[in-house]
């Protein structure tokens, strides 16, 4: 019968429409999806990149701590050498020296002066 017929046509429709619908929200979620997986890879990527720089600054980390326990032991077991006494060495040793340049001058002076007077 023609209602029958009808009837078998219009759920043929709604169930081809159903499965179109399907389909679409299939699409949709295959396309999420890869954008999902591409945000993932590059996260990922991000992450070990993050990793390689957190080992690099971990073993520097490690370097200057042991370069500073190196130093401060080091240290520990110097001391400052006091200058003020070299100083005041150096301060008399130069005074001595413009004592004894001014007496060769004066000598001089009075080499000269005896040769004239001569």
């Amino acid at each position: 019968s023609l209602s029958d017929l009808s009837t078998k046509l219009k759920k043929a429709i709604e169930w081809n429409a159903s499965i179109e619908h399907d389909q679409v929200a299939n699409e949709n979620l295959k396309a999420t999806a890869k954008q999902d997986i591409g945000r993932l890879e590059m996260i990922t990527s991000q992450m070990e990149a993050l990793l390689k720089e957190k080992k690099v600054l971990e073993k520097s980390i490690r370097v200057k701590r042991e370069s500073y326990t190196t130093i401060r032991n080091r240290l520990a077991q110097k001391t400052l050498i006091s200058t003020e006494e070299i100083e005041s060495e150096i301060a008399n040793a130069e005074s001595v020296n413009q004592k004894v340049r001014a007496n060769a001058g004066k000598a001089e002076i009075l080499s000269h002066l005896s040769r004239a007077d001569s």
